[in-house]
């Protein structure tokens, strides 16, 4: 199975900043692409937040899959720095997906309930 990797322009342009060889990402990309969430290790399971990591050059890219409809969302990449810098990205990385996770929830609940509250009233009319 192939997967569809979407770069936003946050991720652009960390990738201009970080001047990794284009060979060297490109296979990155390539083994992401056709390998999935496997390609990297699970840092948080509720929020399905993976990391690539590489010794030579120094590098770590952060992804989140979307299963569903196979995308793969690249959300960060930086060249590797201390622990305390990382595990702050990091931090960065979930308090942004819980942000737009609960924010998904809640729309798709809102349209929901407009739904049966239009699906009721519209049962109602009909009724009388």
């Amino acid at each position: 199975m192939i997967y569809r990797l979407i770069f936003d322009e946050e991720f652009k342009k960390q990738l201009k900043k970080a001047k990794i060889d284009y060979t060297l990402i490109s296979n990155i990309f390539d083994k992401i692409e056709q390998i999935g969430p496997d390609a990297g290790k699970l840092i948080d399971s509720k929020l399905f937040l993976y990391e690539f990591k590489m010794k030579r050059p120094p590098l770590r890219i952060y992804f989140k899959p979307n299963l569903i409809n196979n995308d793969i969302y690249m959300l960060a990449i930086e060249m590797k720095k201390s622990e305390k810098m990382q595990q702050k990205l990091i931090d960065y990385l979930k308090r942004i997906l819980r942000e737009k996770f609960f924010f998904i929830i809640f729309f798709s609940l809102d349209i929901y309930f407009k739904f049966k509250k239009t699906f009721i009233e519209f049962s109602i009319s009909k009724s009388f």
